[in-house]
């Protein structure tokens, strides 16, 4: 399921797939923010979420985009592009902020991407971004409603699987979140989904790995329940620490 690789190693030469904000999860909905450039009139916006749309970067292409934004870190994933983002964004006002290291989807890490720009709660988010592969490009998100489904460690309790040609795992989670996963190269992964707010479709996790030589380790990251087109029901998990991160949508158990 996890089949994570080393963080470390050559750079990846895609060009960023821009900052394909796959999963983003904003901060409280910017509830900071007393202030900012308009005095006391100024709305703070919220980032929080669940977002999807396109990124185009410049001399590459346009790609899938998904975002997950909460509590100040954000993860970004595009599938087409096969590529991940994992850091921290900030907002003041209706303008966001964001800092990301990329990856190779379950790879290795190749770049570095800051963006901005404005956001409407709930509805829309527009930011530019730079690199440091000296690329630039844009990012449109629309807001997904599935975040606003409700979450308990319940819903997710069960045996479910992660499948692709040469490659296997196992998860099952418990009542009250814990989780034991193999795969089918040795490593061994436990730790605990947390429900973050029983009206939003967002749960923290915690995650240890074993037995997988220099992938051993503590990860966290998030996990959501989503509908997708051609595959149903997902369990949708992203966990990242300094030298690794993994993006897996897990598939119940018929």
């Amino acid at each position: 399921m996890w089949n994570l690789k080393s963080a470390e190693g050559s750079v990846w030469q895609l060009g960023l797939a821009a900052v394909t904000i796959a999963l983003v999860t904003g901060c409280g909905g910017g509830s900071s923010g007393g202030g900012g450039g308009a005095g006391d009139d100024q709305e703070q916006a919220s980032v929080e979420g669940i977002w999807r749309g396109t990124f185009t970067e410049e001399g590459i292409g346009m790609f899938d985009a998904q975002g997950l934004f909460y509590d100040g870190r954000v993860f970004a994933i595009s599938e087409d592009a096969g590529v991940i983002y994992d850091g921290e964004y900030s907002v003041t006002g209706d303008r966001v902020e964001a800092e990301v290291r990329a990856y190779q989807i379950n790879g290795w890490y190749f770049a570095d991407a800051a963006l901005e720009g404005t956001v409407t709660t709930s509805d829309s988010m527009s930011l530019e971004f730079e690199t440091s592969l000296d690329t630039k490009g844009s990012v449109s998100l629309e807001y997904d409603t599935q975040y606003d489904q409700p979450s308990d460690t319940d819903m997710i309790e069960g045996m479910w699987h992660y499948d692709e040609p040469g490659y296997e795992a196992i998860v099952e989670i418990d009542a009250s979140g814990v989780f034991y996963a193999y795969d089918g190269v040795g490593c061994v992964y436990s730790g605990e989904a947390l429900s973050l707010n029983p009206d939003k479709n967002l749960y923290s996790v915690d995650m240890t790995v074993e037995l997988c030589g220099d992938l051993d380790g503590d990860y966290t990251g998030f996990a959501a329940l989503l509908e997708e087109p051609g595959m149903g029901e997902i369990l949708q998990i992203v966990v990242s620490n300094q030298d690794a991160i993994v993006f897996r949508p897990l598939q119940p158990v018929p």
